[in-house]
């Protein structure tokens, strides 16, 4: 039986037309699988996710990404995306608000499974 699990995350206000905006959040346990991804931004109507199992944001470490996102996102990921951080706890996330006009108020929700390590 795969036990699911979900983590939501609140980040703080992003003013409008602001870029590379980086946070670390803790997602454990770790090794596991991301299967979905949601993000509601507010009155946000143009901004970008990306989501990195390192804090070093090289496009290797590249977990998940969706750009342009209108104001929310509801993502199943088929395959879902292996996330793995050196120290088993950490995820990173770098964000844009491309909107010229509004606030940014993110929350970003995860859903994941463990992924059994021998």
């Amino acid at each position: 039986m795969v036990k699911v699990l979900k983590e939501e995350y609140r980040f703080p206000r992003i003013a409008a037309s602001t870029t590379d905006q980086r946070f670390t959040r803790i997602l454990e346990p770790q090794p596991c699988r991301i299967t979905e991804v949601h993000t509601s931004g507010g009155s946000s109507t143009d901004y970008d996710v990306y989501i990195y199992d390192e804090e070093d944001y090289d496009k290797i470490n590249l977990i998940y990404s969706k750009t342009g996102i209108n104001l929310e996102s509801h993502e199943r990921l088929s395959k879902g995306v292996f996330a793995y951080n050196s120290e088993k706890r950490y995820i990173f996330f770098l964000i844009n608000n491309n909107d010229s006009g509004n606030p940014l108020d993110l929350k970003v929700k995860i859903v994941y499974e463990l992924v059994e390590t021998e």
